[in-house]
């Protein structure tokens, strides 16, 4: 669908997943250096794996992950831990929010050249997530983040193995691809 992506719907997701949190990142800066505190973003997983139809929401949360770490390289020098809380496979709307607002900018799904994408995207199709984990998990994690006096730079919150494989899975994946017949490399 990115080709045929209107280019509002990128900014306004950009405003909030992206946009948002630099904001209050800079509101916050002179208090946090004071008091030596931490950041924790909210990123997903998402940021690292993506699919059809989460192209703005990945390419959103995958900024993210890059501002998350070029944050934690920055404030070091002050004493300041960076996390970021990557959820992904929880009760929640996105995939109905997603299909109603592209639906009220006129998708047509029966005349769409994705409409079999559409269709078997259990998500998208209206599939219930009410099964999947409610958000204490990824409450949880971020309480962790921001109270352990050692906190994680990453931590992954998914709703069950499968989440957990597919995100590991294309993380490895960009991984080799990264290093697959370059100049340098790396081999055993």
């Amino acid at each position: 669908m990115l080709i045929f992506l209107d280019e509002d719907d990128p900014h306004f997701i950009f405003d909030v997943n992206v946009f948002g949190p630099v904001r209050i990142t800079r509101a916050f800066a002179p208090l946090r250096i004071e008091s030596k505190g931490c950041a924790v973003n909210i990123g997903s997983i998402a940021g690292v794996q993506t699919r059809t139809f989460y192209g703005p929401y990945s390419m959103s949360k995958h900024a993210m992950e890059a501002f998350s770490d070029t944050l934690a390289i920055e404030l070091d020098r002050f004493g300041i831990q960076v996390s970021i809380v990557d959820p992904g496979g929880f009760n929640s709307a996105i995939g109905k929010n997603i299909l109603e607002r592209l639906q009220a900018k006129g998708l047509d799904i029966g005349n769409s050249l994705y409409k079999d994408d559409w269709q078997n995207n259990w998500v998208l199709a209206g599939g219930d997530l009410s099964t999947m984990p409610g958000p204490k998990f990824i409450v949880a994690r971020v309480e962790h983040a921001l109270f352990d006096a050692d906190p994680q730079p990453r931590y992954m919150v998914v709703g069950d193995s499968e989440w957990a494989e597919n995100t590991l899975r294309a993380v490895l994946r960009r991984m080799l691809e990264l290093n697959q017949n370059q100049p340098y490399a790396y081999d055993r």
